[in-house]
């Protein structure tokens, strides 16, 4: 049997609900082999949204990612 997983989030900052919400939509559903491969840069980087993030949200949102990835 394969587990999907479902996350949720959830921040007083509206950017970071944002960017929370941008996240968890890449990852919701998926099985763990895949969001482990995921590329969370690269999807950032289609999205265009890495050059627009101050230095400790790209750290807060890697935070988050690392999170994940260790589920």
């Amino acid at each position: 049997m394969r587990w999907c997983f479902a996350f949720c989030a959830d921040s007083d900052a509206r950017i970071v609900k944002g960017l929370l919400a941008i996240i968890l939509a890449a990852v919701h559903g998926k099985q763990r082999d895949t969001l482990i491969a995921f590329n969370f840069e690269h999807y950032f980087e289609q999205l265009d949204l890495l050059a627009h993030l101050s230095q400790s949200r790209s750290n807060g949102i890697n935070a988050i990612i690392t999170q994940i990835k260790q589920i």
